[in-house]
């Protein structure tokens, strides 16, 4: 296989192992993302999640359900190379939640 590179698990291995890899490997597209949690089944928004996945194929949207303190809710993350469409899918993501009677909460430094 040439796309298949096995590192050590020990770290000043793998380092070692890195260096020798310098400039061989091809670089693609920067990824960026993005970050929303509301306190919301993802049953609740499952639907316009679809819809906006449909609408931004380019753009990865996950949903990671969690329960804290005694409620559940979900991080919905956006990843993708364009920062204006990951952006559009935000602000999509957010009115979701809102629609749903709750308050989006964003990753800090997004």
């Amino acid at each position: 296989m040439d796309n298949v590179i096995v590192m050590a698990g020990i770290p000043a291995i793998m380092r070692a192992m890195l260096a020798t890899l310098e400039g061989k490997l091809d670089s693609g597209p920067v990824i960026h993302s993005r970050s929303v949690t509301a306190y919301l089944g993802e049953g609740q928004i499952a639907r316009g999640l679809g819809e906006v996945q449909a609408r931004y194929p380019d753009i990865d949207l996950g949903s990671y359900p969690f329960f804290r303190d005694g409620r559940y809710g979900a991080s919905l993350v956006m990843r993708g190379a364009d920062i204006g469409r990951l952006e559009e899918v935000l602000e999509e993501v957010s009115q979701l939640i809102v629609e749903a009677g709750e308050v989006p909460h964003w990753a800090e430094g997004e």
